[in-house]
């Protein structure tokens, strides 16, 4: 969050601290969720504090972070990587949970990588069966 923000993550943390965030935010073990209302929330935030409209800081389709369709490749032995291919990128890896039930052929939406990373995120829930959403 804090990479596709171009925010500090010690700033992330000082909003989360300062209780501005509110309840859109938890924690789990050693690792922090933000809810979608929370993530409205803190690009709202960080939007007034740079001063800029909030438009900006959005996911759209037209945004380079949005997620872009792609189909499965081949399944690595690797449990939480899939390689896809995309129709402008060519094959990509992708990040996921499990890859247990997911297929060749299928479709899946990902979000490109981090400008320091090569891997794309899986964008929603794994497949619950076998080849199957």
């Amino acid at each position: 969050m804090a990479s596709e923000l171009g925010v500090p993550r010690e700033d992330l943390r000082a909003i989360r601290q300062s209780g501005d965030l509110g309840s859109g935010w938890k924690k789990e073990r050693n690792a922090i969720f933000i809810t979608s209302a929370g993530e409205e929330t803190l690009r709202s935030i960080i939007a007034n504090r740079m001063g800029i409209s909030e438009v900006g800081l959005g996911k759209t389709e037209g945004s380079p972070m949005a997620p872009k369709e792609m189909s499965v490749l081949t399944i690595p032995r690797n449990p939480r990587l899939l390689i896809c291919t995309h129709p402008d990128h060519g094959e990509v890896r992708v990040k996921c949970v499990n890859n247990e039930n997911f297929m060749r052929g299928m479709a899946l939406r990902a979000r490109p990588p981090a400008p320091d990373s090569r891997v794309w995120t899986l964008d929603g829930r794994s497949p619950r069966w076998l080849g199957r959403w």
